[in-house]
């Protein structure tokens, strides 16, 4: 199973991909970074060939179209017909950042979302976004978003609870 990036969009090749992205608040395209990447793309304009942009947009593209698993970089590489020292070293010219650091925060973005908006359990929801053990899920969700993801999920009920009491 792989997916292929033709243009903006993801296309599938076999399989089910990509999923329901609306969940995760992405759509498959390089046009919908958040303001912050769109800023640090743009600001730092370091010096990187168009070749090099395109492999970093196409990497970005797999990665928020396949939120719900766990993409290797050979995989990345081998679907965008370059290597993976290239996948790397382009991605993080381009955006500032490891293609794993980047992925594993936009995973982590999604199960928040899911924790603060459906009644899923936390397994579930680990499994999700491609992961299979739920203690390594709660270890990478509190690496990222510095909080457990039962506290997460208490805190964003209660401030849903006082939203609506006022």
């Amino acid at each position: 199973m792989s997916t292929e990036i033709k243009g903006s969009r993801c296309v599938e090749q076999a399989g089910t991909y990509p999923s329901e992205s609306s969940l995760a608040g992405t759509a498959c395209s390089a046009s919908n970074r958040s303001d912050a990447e769109q800023n640090s793309y743009s600001s730092e304009q370091k010096s990187f060939s168009a070749e090099q942009k395109e492999v970093a947009d196409k990497t970005y593209q797999l990665i928020m179209c396949n939120l719900e698993r766990h993409l290797t970089i050979v995989e990345m590489a081998r679907n965008l017909h370059v290597s993976p020292t290239q996948v790397k070293v382009c991605f993080r010219k381009v955006y500032g950042v490891p293609v794993f650091t980047f992925a594993r925060k936009r995973r982590m973005e999604m199960a928040a979302k899911l924790l603060a908006e459906t009644d899923e359990s936390i397994l579930e929801i680990a499994g999700r976004i491609g992961y299979e053990n739920g203690s390594k899920f709660a270890r990478a969700f509190r690496d990222v978003m510095g909080i457990s993801p039962g506290r997460y999920r208490r805190i964003m009920l209660m401030q849903k609870e006082e939203s609506e009491a006022v």
